[in-house]
């Protein structure tokens, strides 16, 4: 009780950052908010607030905190997280209505772009996914945009459905007829608004994916060739070639086994790396979880990076 107060604010605000920390959300809230009666900075409570409503799962308070402080990425991202729960809970036309906001409140948000273009393409819509798509491409940062392309790569084909309407038993949604039409349909989007871009590494080496997803293992290989004139030393665009080359050359059992078992492994290099601290990842990610810079996931060039 006998405490400075400007000390004891400053202790109870580091008393909150360890609850919050701890995962004691309510303990944290209290200790902020004695905190800031006792006149802590407010900026410092308001970010651990964003914080702790993040690590909590409160998307949208998370994303009410980060509009207080005015960095819009962030805001923008639990904008789009908080967006991705209604569309779980079936309320998708308010889903759609907050991912177009969060796309107004920073006009850069590849996580925005992406889950509106994910909902298009999972509901069929694909003019409005080539639509989204062209758009999202000229608007996110160049280094990052890869991740519109990777998130649509994710997008499983949705189940065949039988004469009633009702998707068909046994089946995990990536054989059957509408799988074929839904292949096709992907990659005629992408391809479109890829070819109409200034030549890029990665935007033609996702092409190529996205044809060997339809089975045009030819096409492939002319945009993996393309990718190669532009960095010779692409390792991703090397070992999808390589693997295509293998259908084309007499090879031992032995060797052809051993080589498939170099590329599969080959495949699962983590891919993606913080491009301001370094950590590989297998996924992307919209905030490091290691150095918590925003939008500094990048394709890993080289496998000595």
């Amino acid at each position: 009780p006998g405490l400075d107060p400007q000390f004891k604010a400053r202790a109870l605000f580091e008393l909150g950052r360890d609850y919050r920390r701890g995962g004691v959300m309510d303990r944290a809230l209290a200790a902020f908010d004695e905190a800031r009666a006792l006149g802590a900075d407010p900026q410092q409570i308001t970010y651990e607030l964003a914080l702790l409503h993040a690590d909590s799962g409160a998307f949208e308070e998370a994303a009410a905190q980060y509009a207080r402080l005015g960095y819009r990425p962030a805001q923008a991202h639990f904008m789009v997280r908080h967006a991705e729960e209604l569309d779980r809970c079936g309320r998708a036309e308010e889903a759609r209505n907050l991912l177009t906001k969060a796309v107004k409140v920073y006009p850069g948000a590849v996580e925005a772009w992406r889950a509106r273009l994910v909902m298009a393409a999972r509901g069929g819509e694909w003019r409005r996914a080539g639509k989204l798509l062209r758009e999202g491409l000229e608007r996110v940062h160049a280094p990052i945009r890869f991740l519109l392309l990777e998130g649509l790569l994710e997008l499983e084909a949705p189940a065949p459905r039988n004469g009633n309407g009702a998707g068909s038993s046994g089946t995990n949604g990536t054989n059957g007829a509408g799988s074929g039409d839904f292949e096709e349909k992907r990659c005629a989007t992408v391809l479109a608004a890829i070819e109409a871009q200034e030549p890029d590494l990665l935007l033609q080496y996702y092409g190529a994916l996205f044809l060997l997803r339809c089975g045009n293992r030819e096409e492939a290989g002319n945009w993996l060739a393309k990718a190669m004139v532009l960095r010779p030393d692409f390792w991703a665009a090397r070992l999808e070639l390589l693997s295509l080359s293998m259908e084309q050359q007499h090879l031992s059992p032995v060797f052809r086994s051993q080589l498939e078992y170099f590329i599969e492994h080959a495949r699962k290099v983590k891919r993606f790396v913080c491009g301001s601290c370094g950590l590989r990842r297998e996924h992307t990610f919209s905030v490091c979880p290691r150095c918590r810079s925003w939008h500094s996931a990048t394709f890993r060039m080289s496998l000595q990076d």
